[in-house]
């Protein structure tokens, strides 16, 4: 509701209003752009945590606003069906590649393989990079990265268009991946790397889904109530969007889930 929160006023005993200080992130003005404001502001990392997980939802505009120069703010967005389709020809190519060397066991065990190596590096990103709040310095370029990275889909979860990795820097991770870490697994770097892709981009439109769509599924509503949870009620807990696997390996998992949740309907 601090979309539409205009002010707040305490009164005292005798009936006048008390003065009181207005928190940092109080200041900003939620129509307009918000990075300038950040920074300028010098946001306490205090009150920057208290901002990101305090959920907004934008009715007009219906995304959060980062620039105030439209040509800047246009390249801040991306519709999350530009995931698949940059990535499929990636995956389709590097398994052609692998299918001209390798058997037809071999393909599909490390596929599933790249696969899996996705679902652990989705939650490792998720704990150690996006969630790294307590380790992040106090300081308003520290915040701003923050915010840049992971910071701004906790503040306005339902904001559509930037909810997706943007493909300008995804597709840079990919060919250092590709040049420097799928390597490693010699003749299998193919086939791993195709399975990996698979994997990342069935998290990204999970993400999406889950967040814009009502499921009719049981496992996607399951999913969809998990995460939820970690936006509302713990964001240090339950770190896995696609599946809970490594949530229940390392011991994070939302044990508030509810098989009667309300969070669907």
């Amino acid at each position: 509701m601090n979309t539409y929160c205009i002010g707040e006023v305490q009164v005292g005993k005798d009936g006048h209003a008390l003065k009181e200080e207005i928190d940092q992130s109080e200041k900003l003005d939620l129509q307009k752009g918000l990075l300038w404001q950040i920074f300028v502001n010098g946001m306490s990392k205090k009150d920057y945590m208290e901002f990101i997980h305090d959920p907004k939802h934008m009715i007009n505009p219906p995304s959060a606003i980062l620039f105030n120069w439209p040509i800047f703010e246009m390249f801040t967005k991306t519709p999350f069906f530009l995931i698949p389709c940059i990535y499929f020809p990636f995956l389709i190519y590097y398994a052609y590649l692998a299918a001209k060397v390798l058997s037809i066991v071999s393909l599909i065990f490390f596929f599933f393989a790249g696969l899996l190596l996705w679902t652990l590096s989705e939650y490792c990103l998720h704990r150690f990079l996006f969630h790294m709040d307590d380790n992040i310095p106090d300081n308003r370029i520290s915040v701003l990265l923050h915010f840049l990275l992971h910071g701004i889909h906790h503040a306005f979860p339902m904001d559509g268009l930037r909810l997706v990795f943007p493909p300008v820097l995804g597709i840079n991770v990919l060919f250092f991946l590709k040049g420097y870490i799928f390597p490693l697994f010699s003749t299998y770097e193919n086939i791993m790397a195709s399975g990996f892709i698979l994997g990342y981009v069935m998290y990204d439109v999970t993400h999406y889904y889950i967040h814009h769509n009502k499921p009719t599924l049981s496992y996607f509503r399951s999913i969809k109530d998990y995460h939820i949870l970690h936006h509302y009620k713990n964001p240090q807990l339950g770190y896995g969007v696609s599946n809970k696997l490594w949530d229940y390996v390392f011991g994070t998992v939302l044990y508030e889930e509810s098989k009667n949740s309300n969070f669907t309907k």
